[in-house]
């Protein structure tokens, strides 16, 4: 059994604070949360320790290159790979395919990973696999997990846009700035409707900025956005760098690759094409594969680690 530690305890911020001064992701900023028992993790090592976190349920008939944490249930077939990168301390204590509910459906190929299921098997086996663990006691409860994350997103939805920062003709351009203490960080609030006008082949200008965070407002398109008719955010050169708050969407579909991490609390996500970065979401139907392009991945110089 692995060794589960501790986070060391941390202070409470409020949604704001909490949303910029602690993300300290390979120097990207993303704050700490509500105490448990055991002291959560913190966001920064959330959304780079794991490809894919959802409260609900994952399906997939596709392939995962990173670490999944999944609320609910998994079922369905695909492969899933681990890059193998290494695992943040705070999150000591979880496996490469972790699930806090039951796992069904046809056999997944584990690649001499770790799999741990909180209850018991119903019927997926899990070929190649260094071990399955049934029964499995995580250090955290999953809802204080997802609560924190959630509140993240709530922080980062009220974050004024950054002075230089804008979309027009496609193009994502960062504004970079000290935001809540933290050097290097863009913030740009869009609508959904100005996110589906966005053309072919968009860009995004990072200039300065480490770290890009794009807040999309879905409640004028009902709260559904769709990534499709040709739209093609291909993000090889700048998903670690830029992170979507869809902090009020109820569904989303990617029918087309798409570049950044994604938190949306309330969404219930589907692919059919590449989603480049880690993705916290409701539930999760995969089609599309996920890739393993964690926060603070691009190899671009990060801002300063900020005292929590």
């Amino acid at each position: 059994m692995r060794a589960r530690l501790p986070a060391p305890d941390r202070p409470n911020r409020s949604p704001r604070h909490m949303a910029l001064r602690g993300l300290a992701v390979a120097g990207i900023c993303l704050g700490v949360s509500t105490q448990t028992a055991l002291a959560n993790p913190t966001n920064g090592d959330l959304l780079t320790g794991f490809n894919l976190i959802t409260n609900g349920n994952f399906t997939t008939t596709s392939e995962s290159e990173g670490p999944l944490l999944i609320g609910g249930n998994m079922s369905g077939s695909g492969t899933v790979m681990n890059k193998g990168l290494p695992q943040p301390s705070s999150l000591s204590g979880y496996g490469s395919i972790n699930v806090y509910g039951n796992t069904s459906g046809a056999s997944y190929n584990a690649n001499n990973l770790t799999v741990d299921v909180r209850t018991g098997n119903q019927g997926a086996g899990f070929s190649g696999a260094a071990s399955v663990n049934y029964g499995y006691a995580f250090p955290y409860a999953f809802s204080s997990i997802c609560a924190q994350v959630t509140q993240l997103s709530s922080g980062l939805a009220s974050l004024a846009t950054t002075a230089g920062s804008s979309l027009s003709g496609g193009t994502f351009t960062a504004g970079s700035a000290t935001v809540n203490g933290v050097s290097n960080v863009a913030v740009l609030n869009i609508t959904g409707s100005q996110l589906l006008s966005v053309g072919s082949a968009p860009t995004v200008n990072l200039g300065s900025a480490q770290l890009l965070i794009i807040n999309v407002d879905t409640a004028g398109i009902g709260g559904s956005y769709t990534a499709g008719s040709g739209t093609n955010f291909n993000g090889q050169g700048y998903a670690g760098s830029v992170l979507w708050n869809f902090y009020n969407a109820a569904s989303l579909s990617f029918g087309v690759e798409f570049g950044g991490s994604v938190i949306a609390p309330n969404a219930n996500v589907s692919n059919n094409a590449p989603i480049d970065g880690t993705l916290f979401a409701n539930s999760f139907t995969g089609n599309g594969e996920l890739h393993y392009r964690p926060l603070g991945a691009t190899g671009r110089s990060a801002p300063p680690a900020q005292a929590s």
